[in-house]
């Protein structure tokens, strides 16, 4: 074809080149358009020096990404699988507080095409510390009236906690946290060891080794107590002309204990009788206690009754 063929209506081919152009790139926009989408994820540091722990301020960022569609789909996708990870690298540092950029690998043949906006994080580093401290029993809930709790047993009775030295300090105790019941009396289970501080808050960011203790124990059914009054059991009239004045009774009351349901009733014990018949001056006894069936009396059963005797006045 001559050049004269080529040129010929020129300008209507020349329109043509151009619609083609612009619907191949309108069609190519619509399929894989530009887009921009933020991804929230962990921050990993790498290389840090042996001995030393650090802490990520903050541990999550949001990372934004702008591209093509396809292409940022792709990245936001590795992204939340972990294939790309937010890291900061730590080689060379020791103990304080750096500002570090987060960096975040992505492939150079997908760099050229998503634009990738991050931000600096702070990083405390400090020296690692352990303490070996031994693991309690607690309690969740008290035992219900009727029940205490009885042979029990941890196994291991120790545990190393170690960590950043600050949080370390912070570890008041460790303990494995049960909770028996009448319905479940007997625990026989392995449980997590907790380091607690001194407000009984858990202290995280410590690694606690071994990690579980195996615990027995079992409620077992516990006399209760209570305080009661002790009334005087006085008989008898004194000589004419004398009345009793006043009775005393040392101790005033008494600690009982037994079963609950024992209990339950009683709130006052009497004391064995006192008879103050013809007295003409004060009358003091040492007496026994009438205790009702399925109770004792805590410490001494025996009380002191004083009688005040003082004669009639004359109107």
């Amino acid at each position: 074809m001559s050049v004269r063929g080529l040129l010929r209506n020129w300008p209507y081919k020349l329109i043509a080149i151009l619609t083609a152009v612009i619907l191949t790139t309108y069609v190519h926009s619509e399929r894989n358009p530009w887009t921009s989408l933020t991804v929230d994820a962990p921050v990993q540091s790498i290389r840090l020096q042996e001995g030393f722990v650090n802490k990520i301020n903050p541990d999550r960022i949001s990372i934004s990404l702008t591209g093509p569609k396809n292409e940022v789909d792709a990245v936001a996708s590795a992204i939340q699988s972990g294939e790309i990870r937010p890291i900061v690298d730590l080689n060379g540092l020791t103990k304080g507080i750096h500002s570090l950029p987060v960096q975040l690998s992505i492939p150079d043949v997908v760099a050229k095409k998503v634009t990738t906006e991050t931000r600096r994080v702070r990083v405390t580093i400090e020296d690692m510390s352990s303490r070996t401290m031994p693991v309690e029993v607690k309690i969740k809930n008290s035992p219900p009236i009727g029940f205490s709790v009885g042979g029990q047993t941890v196994n291991p009775g120790t545990a190393t906690v170690s960590g950043a030295s600050s949080f370390v300090k912070s570890v008041a105790r460790l303990v494995v946290v049960v909770d028996p019941s009448p319905l479940r009396p007997s625990i026989d289970e392995y449980v997590s060891i907790k380091a607690l501080n001194s407000k009984n808050e858990e202290v995280q960011n410590v690694l606690v080794r071994p990690d579980i203790a195996h615990v027995v124990l079992g409620l077992v059914e516990a006399p209760v107590s209570k305080p009661v009054y002790v009334s005087s059991n006085v008989v008898g009239q004194p000589e004419f002309p004398y009345k009793v004045a006043k009775i005393t009774v040392t101790p005033g009351s008494v600690n009982i204990k037994g079963k609950p349901e024992r209990l339950a009733g009683t709130t006052t014990i009497s004391t064995d009788e006192v008879d103050v018949t013809g007295a003409m001056a004060d009358v003091v006894r040492y007496v026994s206690l009438n205790v009702p069936p399925g109770v004792e009396i805590e410490g001494s059963n025996r009380v002191k009754v004083t009688v005040r005797i003082v004669p009639v006045q004359n109107p």
